[in-house]
C-alpha cells in the first residue's frame, strides 16, 4: 500500500512539474508555412510581460511578452479576469492555458481566472520598429514576420492615407496609413479597438509614429494577408519629429 501511495504521489509530482515548466512564447506560436499554428489544443506554461489593456469589452483578451516572441491570451466572456487579477501593462505574469488560433493571432486560452498568476512588476518590451513592408501581404513562407504577431512594435512617420475611412469617433475603425504623406504608398492597416481610449478623442496632427501590437486578420489559410499595427491607447499616437531615409520605406 505505501509503495503504491509513493508511486502516486510520484506520478502527481512529475506531471505538477510538467504542467508547471515554463515554454518560450516562440515555441507556443511556431507556426507552418502558411501561418497555421503548429500547436493548436496543446496545452503550455508560459511567462511574460503584459503589453496591453485589456482588448475587448466583454471576452479576456490582453497580450503579453517575453525575450522571444507575443502572445494574445485569450478567453471568451471574462473580461473580469483583467481586473480580478490586478493586471497592468508591465505586470510579469505566469498563465497556463491551451493553444488557439484565430485568423492569424495565436491565442493562449486559461481555463480558469487563478491560470493567471502575477510574479510582479517587469520591464516593458521596447518596440520593435517595423517599415510599411512588414504590413504588406506576404507572397510566401515568412517566418520572421509570422513570429512578429503579438510583439509590441512601432512604426514611424506615418499619416492617414489619402481616401481612407475616416478616424474614428463612436465605433472601431481600420483605416489606412502611409509613410512621408497622405498620398505615399504602399500603404498599410491600423486597426483601432473600440476597447481603446482612442475612441472620442480628436484625430491627431500628421505625421506621428504609432506604437501599438503587431497582428493580423486574415479570415482563411494561407494566412499571408492583412497584417496591421493596433494602437492600445491614445498616447500610443506620438508626434514625428526627424526623419530618415530609413524610415520611408
Amino acid at each position: 500500500m505505501k509503495k503504491n501511495l509513493v508511486l502516486l504521489f510520484i506520478l502527481f509530482s512529475v506531471a505538477s512539474l510538467t504542467v508547471a515548466a515554463e515554454t518560450p512564447i516562440s515555441t507556443v506560436i511556431e507556426c507552418d508555412a502558411n501561418g497555421n499554428s503548429l500547436h493548436l489544443g496543446t496545452p503550455y506554461t508560459v511567462r511574460g510581460i503584459v503589453t496591453t489593456p485589456n482588448l475587448h469589452a466583454v471576452n479576456l483578451s490582453f497580450y503579453i511578452q517575453d525575450a522571444t516572441g507575443g502572445l494574445d491570451i485569450f478567453t471568451f466572456s471574462n473580461a473580469a479576469w483583467y481586473s480580478g487579477r490586478a493586471l497592468a501593462i508591465g505586470s510579469d505574469v505566469t498563465v497556463v492555458g491551451t493553444v488557439d488560433f484565430y485568423r492569424g493571432v495565436v491565442e493562449l486560452v486559461p481555463a480558469l481566472e487563478t491560470d493567471i498568476v502575477v510574479n510582479g512588476t517587469g520591464t516593458i518590451p521596447t518596440p520593435q520598429i517595423i517599415t510599411m513592408d512588414d504590413l504588406q501581404p506576404l507572397t510566401g513562407d515568412n517566418q520572421a514576420r509570422f513570429n512578429l504577431r503579438g510583439k509590441l512594435a512601432k512604426i514611424m512617420n506615418t499619416y492617414h492615407a489619402t481616401g481612407g475611412v475616416a478616424w474614428p469617433t463612436s465605433v472601431y475603425a481600420n483605416f489606412t496609413i502611409a509613410i512621408g504623406s497622405a498620398a505615399g504608398t504602399p500603404t498599410g492597416n491600423c486597426y483601432i479597438n473600440p476597447a481603446t481610449n482612442i475612441i472620442g478623442n480628436p484625430e491627431p496632427t500628421w505625421p506621428q509614429n504609432i506604437t501599438g501590437i503587431f497582428n493580423q486578420y486574415d479570415t482563411a489559410s494561407p494566412y499571408w494577408e492583412i497584417f496591421e499595427i493596433s494602437p492600445r491607447m491614445y498616447t500610443d499616437f506620438e508626434t514625428f519629429t526627424t526623419v530618415g531615409d530609413w524610415e520611408l520605406y
